[in-house]
This record gives C-alpha cells, sequence and structure tokens, in this order.
C-alpha cells in the first residue's frame, strides 16, 4: 500500500462515515480504529487531520516502509507531541523503523504518558531518551535491540521496569536505576556490551534472573544495602568484571549468577548472606580467596566449580550445608578453614557428594585443630 492508496483510503472512510459533520463543520475529532479489534483506536484532532503532518502520520502506520504488529505502536503521536490528545496514556505497540538521522527523545516528547510497551523496539535511529518525571513503568521490550541509544535518564517516579525493556542496546554505557523501582525484572539489560557504569541506588530489593547477563564491558558493581536477593545468570557472561560490593542487605545469590565472571578477583561486603546457589560463581578462574560470613547457611551444588586459581577459603563455624562438588576443579585449593572446632565441623557441616572432588585439598583448619581429607574422599574413589 503506498501513500496515495492510504489517502484515498482515508478520504472514503471519512465520506461514508462523517459527511454530514465535515458539510456542516462539525467535525472536530475524529476515533479510528486501526485494525479490526475495536479497542484499538486513535483520536485525531481537527488540527492535525487537516495537516501535512497528519499524511506523514498514515505514511508511517500503513505503507511498507514500517512493519506494524498488533497492537498500536506510540511513535508518531509521540514525534508529534501527542497529536491524539493530553492523557494518561498507555501505549503498547512494536515500531520498526530507521531513520536517516539520529532521533533523541526529550521531557516534552513524553508529555501526559505514563506507560510505555514495546514502543520502541528495534528502533536503531534513537541515541539519546530523557524520561520526565510522571512516568511510572517502562514496559516489556520498549527499547529492545536499540544498538544506538547513548543515553537514558529514568526519573524517581519509575517504580516498574519490565522484562528486556533495554535488551541489546549495544552502545548504552551508562544507567542510574532510582530506587523506586523495587525490582528489575528478567533481562532488562541482557547484551547491553558497552555498559560499564551501574548504579543502583538505594531501595532497589530484587534483582531477577539475567538482568546485566552479557554485559561484556562492566569492570565494577555496587549493591545498595536495599538489595536482599540476586537470581539467575545476573552477571552471567560479564567477562570483564573485576569487583562486586554485595552491600549489606544480601542475603541470596541465585543459580548461575556470577557464572564465568572470569576477571573478578575481589568480592566485598555481603555479611548477611545466607544462601549461595548452584555454580553461582561457576568458572570465575581468577578469584583467589574467599571469605564466607558467619549467616551462610547453604552453598549449592558447584557453587565454585573450577575457580581453578582458588587459594584460600574460610567458612563460617556454624552448621552449614554444602552441596555436590562444591569446589570441583579447584585444583590451586589446598586447605579450607572452618571457623569452628572439630566438633563443630563433624556435627553441624552437611557436605555432598564429591564437594571436594578433584580439588587440592588436603585438610580442613579448624580452631583447635585439622581434619585430614583422604584421598579418596579428594578423588572421588
Amino acid at each position: 500500500m503506498d501513500i496515495n492508496e492510504v489517502v484515498e483510503w482515508f478520504t472514503e472512510l471519512l465520506l461514508k462515515n462523517h459527511k454530514q459533520e465535515l458539510i456542516e463543520g462539525k467535525l472536530d475529532k475524529l476515533i479510528v480504529s486501526i485494525f479490526d479489534d475495536a479497542t484499538t483506536q486513535v483520536e485525531i484532532s481537527k488540527k492535525f487531520m487537516f495537516s501535512e503532518d497528519f499524511y506523514q502520520f498514515l505514511f508511517y502506520y500503513f505503507t511498507d516502509e514500517c512493519k506494524m504488529v498488533f497492537p498500536l505502536s506510540p511513535l508518531v503521536e509521540i514525534i508529534n507531541e501527542v497529536y491524539i490528545g493530553k492523557r494518561n496514556l498507555s501505549f503498547d505497540g512494536k515500531f520498526e523503523f530507521d531513520a536517516n538521522i539520529p532521533i533523541k527523545l526529550s521531557e516534552q516528547n513524553f508529555e501526559g504518558i505514563k506507560t510505555l510497551r514495546r514502543a520502541f523496539q528495534n528502533w536503531t535511529s534513537l541515541t539519546e531518551v530523557n524520561f520526565p518525571n510522571g512516568l511510572a513503568s517502562i514496559g516489556y521490550s520498549a527499547f529492545n535491540g536499540c544498538v544506538n541509544l547513548k543515553h537514558i535518564t529514568i526519573p524517581n517516579t519509575v517504580f516498574y521496569i519490565s522484562a528486556y525493556a533495554f535488551c541489546l542496546c549495544k552502545s548504552l554505557t551508562s544507567i542510574t536505576i532510582p530506587g523506586s523501582v523495587k525490582n528489575l525484572c528478567n533481562s532488562i539489560f541482557w547484551g547491553c556490551s558497552k555498559l560499564t557504569n551501574i548504579e543502583l541506588q538505594d531501595g532497589i530489593v530484587t534483582l531477577d534472573d539475567q538482568v546485566f547477563a552479557n554485559c561484556s564491558a562492566l569492570e565494577s558493581i555496587v549493591f545498595p544495602d536495599s538489595l536482599i536477593s540476586i537470581g539467575k545468570e545476573v552477571f552471567s557472561g560479564c567477562n570483564k568484571l573485576e569487583t562486586v560490593d554485595l552491600g549489606k542487605g544480601l542475603k541470596t545469590i541465585g543459580s548461575s549468577a556470577f557464572e564465568s565472571c572470569s576477571s573478578l578477583t575481589n568480592l566485598k561486603g555481603g555479611n548477611n548472606l545466607v544462601n549461595i546457589n548452584d555454580y553461582a560463581f561457576n568458572s570465575c578462574s581468577n578469584i583467589k580467596n574467599i571469605i564466607l560470613p558467619d549467616s551462610l547457611k547453604y552453598i549449592g551444588n558447584g557453587a565454585f566449580y573450577n575457580c581453578e586459581n582458588l587459594e584460600n577459603v574460610s567458612l563460617p563455624g556454624n552448621t552449614l550445608e554444602l552441596g555436590d562438588m562444591t569446589f570441583y576443579l579447584c585444583k590451586k585449593l589446598k586447605s579450607i578453614i572452618y571457623r569452628g572446632s572439630i566438633s563443630d565441623y563433624n556435627n553441624n557441616v552437611i557436605v555432598g557428594y564429591r564437594w571436594i572432588y578433584n580439588s587440592g585439598v588436603t585438610k580442613i583448619n579448624c580452631t583447635d585443630g585439622e581434619i585430614s581429607i583422604p584421598t579418596k574422599v579428594r578423588l572421588g574413589n
């Protein structure tokens, strides 16, 4: 469908349904159903209807130059300063469009908008977004695949950011998440390969699965004290991540949370940690020293699997469960400190199958002596 066909279609629509209103000059606005679904509608003002911008609007939505996927995308309304009316709008759409010039969206472009869902997915010309105070939520895949987006400002009125919102924004270098966002949903910043600076403000409580997975330029992260839980593979594949400050409030590290963070050397904080789940630090090949807090109760299967340069581990001297193959292939790990007595260790520590299999551990150092590890235990015989 080319632009002339679109104009003919719209003219026919006007004459068929609104001819008398046009003749009498009483047509102040028009409600158009873009699809057969009557809930997907656009309200067009008289001023906009008879402007050149209106034909550009039609061109964007109905020609082969754009790919339209149900339901309606907000892109053109925003670019044209929301001609459809100043309301608390919620947009749910997808727009794929490559412009020849970079586009920056400022606060006035979002006037009246409370929620964005898939609004700019794969829009490669977008370089900068500054959201206004008043925006409440950023929905599913809103900016997914905006590979040239370099700058985002998120106000503290935003309380919810949905899954994949900024996934694969490969030019994004810095982001600040306000504490008003209590939970970061899964894969929000997955694959943001130039992201080097992340500020998580106090107030954030949980990070869901893969939030920052494959952010391959990230070198350090500081958790706010409000953060209590991180999910699966949150930083998996962040192979330049060197320093992590776990903060004071963190209780749970999810499965494979730091898997393959091969540059990780420095873990700070985490004094209230309770659970380290399966393969949390799998293949973190540059970790050398681990001091685990007294609050810790559980270390999952393979939690430090293949940490090939790990040399020293200090375990809390209380009740503790260690899963299968916890220190598997940690060949430089020669001894483990248990900060309790031999009796405490024998009575309170539960170890899994081959928990130090193929490691270099020969003894457990307790406060009142040491426990030798038989070769058959180390080698799984």
